[in-house]
């Protein structure tokens, strides 16, 4: 298991305590965790790339005894912190060696979250669910048409709070805030690689999956794609620049190969990278685009400019971060 040394980690987790519970009227309040939660064996399950990386960024805060079920983007990033004798792809298997703790995400890809917490439900398992984002919150537990909720739901910051005390349904659980050591790492990483004296002349396009058709002749990913591409026009923004596309951990590169080759400025140079580190493809952007991606939010942190490529007009969720801004104003 990897140890964080970063010391905004370490004062981040010093003005944030893990245990703290969000009331509806006094805000962030001490309570004790069960002692249930804070001893035996833990299991980290995740399948999406959002959950596993912040969990990750948890685990020298975490109990030793630690074994993880893990799929899809979350498998290989949760890998790196584990003895392989401690990583599973079947969450039967991971039970069996016996659980009392459970921390799962909340992605949307796969059921196996889903199907962990009512696991643990059903085994009296003390649970803890992670939303790693700021959309579709009560969606997040429902699957075939059952909710299910954790024992204790993790958000990252206020603005996801607000959210999910809206979104969420009444039960008995506690809400409650963690320091995102994730996103403060990722900054503090970008601004130590980040050049000031001059432009790279160089774009990034964070793709990802919409889940949804706002045009109703194709998926809301290529609408936005589209519109960026009208923008680029229209301003010029892109001229001899080269935009940089990086795909989501769970697309394909061919999904989008024919698109960009027929639609980008002819004016602009570009290339479909997931190999490069993000971290070092951010840093070296003089502005970043994309929809709801969560490195969105860490590249707007960092201080470069970031703008969203969701159409005007368009009724989907937008990151409520002020630092993102609508691909309208690009050149003003």
């Amino acid at each position: 298991m990897s140890t964080l040394t970063d010391q905004a980690m370490m004062q981040a987790l010093s003005q944030l305590d893990l245990n703290k519970v969000v009331s509806d009227s006094a805000g962030p309040s001490e309570c004790a965790l069960n002692d249930r939660a804070l001893s035996g064996r833990w299991l980290l399950v995740a399948h999406d790339a959002g959950a596993a990386n912040v969990m990750a960024a948890w685990l020298p805060y975490l109990p030793d005894d630690m074994h993880v079920c893990a799929q899809g983007p979350a498998a290989r990033i949760l890998a790196e912190h584990f003895d392989p004798a401690l990583v599973f792809d079947d969450l039967s298997e991971a039970c069996s060696v016996g659980i009392d703790v459970m921390l799962t995400g909340t992605g949307w890809q796969s059921d196996l979250e889903h199907d962990a917490r009512a696991l643990a439900q059903q085994n009296h398992i003390y649970s803890i669910a992670v939303i790693d984002h700021w959309s579709n919150y009560a969606a997040r537990f429902v699957r075939h048409e059952k909710t299910v909720m954790a024992d204790k739901v993790v958000v990252l910051d206020l603005a996801a709070l607000e959210i999910a005390r809206k979104a969420l349904p009444v039960g008995d659980y506690e809400l409650v805030i963690w320091p995102n050591l994730y996103l403060q790492h990722q900054v503090d990483e970008i601004k130590a690689r980040m050049d000031h004296s001059e432009p790279s002349g160089k774009l990034l396009y964070l793709l990802e999956p919409m889940r949804k058709s706002w045009s109703g002749e194709q998926e809301a990913e290529f609408d936005a794609l589209a519109f960026f591409f009208t923008k680029l026009e229209e301003t010029g923004f892109a001229a001899d620049k080269t935009i940089i596309f990086r795909p989501h951990p769970s697309e394909s590169d061919n999904k989008y190969l024919s698109c960009l080759a027929a639609d980008i400025p002819s004016s602009s140079a570009w290339q479909l990278d997931r190999q490069t580190d993000m971290a070092q493809q951010i840093a070296e952007a003089d502005a970043v685009f994309g929809c709801c991606s969560f490195a969105l939010v860490i590249a707007a942190m960092a201080g470069i400019p970031v703008y969203c490529t969701i159409p005007e007009g368009v009724d989907n969720f937008r990151l409520p971060h002020q630092e993102i801004r609508p691909l309208s104003v690009l050149d003003q």
